[in-house]
């Protein structure tokens, strides 16, 4: 994280970049993430991030660590959706995609006894 003193320089970065690559960062944020709402929920998440831990320092450009931060958010929430559909399947199907695997080794033939 980056030095108090560097914010208003961060908050500036982030201010310019929302300005001058809105378009461009919501296009990437649409491509990778599940609907319009989450991806203009990534983008304030990502810039929410940028402002709290860019460091100007450290040397990476900013609007490459904001794109990265961007499609960083877009996986989280495709996954975390993923998963609460996954999730919402079972409890309401009893999880009928397992039960047949399950059923079908239990049915497999005996071990013969050593004889």
């Amino acid at each position: 994280m980056y030095r108090d003193a560097a914010q208003p320089q961060v908050r500036c970065l982030a201010a310019a970049l929302f300005t001058n690559r809105h378009d461009y960062l919501l296009s990437i944020a649409r491509r990778n993430a599940h609907t319009e709402a989450d991806a203009a929920e990534a983008m304030q998440e990502a810039f929410a991030s940028f402002i709290a831990k860019f460091d100007p320092g450290c040397g990476a450009p900013p609007l490459t660590w904001l794109t990265l931060t961007l499609k960083r958010q877009c996986g989280r929430q495709r996954r975390e959706a993923h998963l609460d559909r996954h999730v919402g399947q079972e409890a309401e199907g009893g999880g009928g995609s397992s039960a047949p695997s399950s059923s079908a080794s239990s049915r497999s033939s005996p071990i013969p006894p050593n004889g």
